[in-house]
């Protein structure tokens, strides 16, 4: 991990990514869409988006939320079937997501229970960001600070929408930072007051 943490910001891809799921727990419930957007700081942005079939019944709870039903992922790939591709999409980026914990569980939950291997990749919190960036908000949930800050999320809970405002939010937050392509993944986490993080953290925190 040491080589990533003293790139360049410059130098990075960054993978911005949300999950919409069945319930709260990686051990029994399931992903039901991912949503994804690999960017860097020039600009480029690569999109990895689409619903799965959790091959169970949505809670209504959850379709309450993300309003995905049963009837919309009936027919989309099974999560066997499209992990491959999202962790060739993920390959070699420093992972971005709104409480990282979260999304970082089910994806390691989904790696080990299907008997995949993914390198033990970099994570950031724009949760953490967002405190140190932008300080004194009432709540940090990601359509307050959306609406505060002037970034879009018309489809909140859903997995692209929310990658992309996850996205939209990490460059806000380092906007402030002079000369921000040269500093480096490590200065970052130092002044935003980010521990070092990554997938395998997940793990042990499950």
């Amino acid at each position: 991990m040491r080589p990533m943490y003293n790139k360049r910001l410059g130098d990075i891809y960054f993978t911005a990514f949300d999950f919409e799921t069945t319930g709260l727990y990686p051990d029994k419930d399931k992903i039901i869409e991912i949503g994804a957007v690999k960017y860097n700081l020039s600009g480029e942005r690569y999109v990895f988006s689409g619903l799965i079939n959790p091959e169970m019944s949505i809670p209504e709870a959850a379709s309450n939320v993300n309003g995905i039903s049963d009837n919309m992922v009936a027919d989309k790939p099974l999560m066997k079937d499209i992990l491959p591709d999202f962790i060739d999409f993920i390959d070699g980026t420093v992972l971005v997501a709104h409480n990282i914990g979260f999304d970082a569980a089910f994806l390691m939950f989904a790696i080990d229970f299907l008997g995949f291997k993914i390198d033990n990749l970099v994570c950031i919190d724009t949760i953490i960001l967002a405190k140190h960036f932008f300080k004194g908000f009432r709540s940090y949930k990601l359509g307050n600070i959306a609406k505060n800050i002037g970034i879009d999320l018309t489809n909140a809970h859903r997995a692209e929408d929310d990658a992309v405002a996850c996205m939209e939010l990490f460059l806000k937050c380092i906007d402030s930072i002079p000369d921000k392509e040269n500093i480096e993944l490590r200065q970052l986490m130092k002044i935003s007051g980010h521990r070092k993080k990554t997938l395998a953290d997940s793990k042990r925190n499950r």
